[in-house]
């Protein structure tokens, strides 16, 4: 992960775009007192969009949860609602 402030990013616009793009690492962008922004690549945004839409649903979630747990033997467990719980 890759912190600059405003202005170094503005000035390396095309080296902070290439670290997103090559490297898959964000770059945290510092704005004052203004609070900070990041920048991903687009193949990462399509990821965290397409995680965030599988997990909404309860069932959906606790199935691949499930599928996760099987190949990593991590145990996971689930309350009377689907919902994850702590271990």
């Amino acid at each position: 992960m890759h912190i600059t402030n405003y202005t170094e990013f503005r000035n390396n616009l095309a080296q902070n775009m290439e670290i997103v793009t090559n490297d898959f690492s964000p770059v945290i962008i510092t704005r004052g007192q203004k609070k900070p922004v990041v920048l991903i690549s687009l193949e990462n945004y399509g990821g965290l969009t397409e995680t965030n839409y599988l997990m909404k649903n309860k069932n959906n979630r606790k199935r691949l949860l499930h599928s996760i747990n099987d190949k990593k033997e991590i145990l996971v467990d689930f309350d009377s609602s689907g919902n994850l719980k702590k271990i």
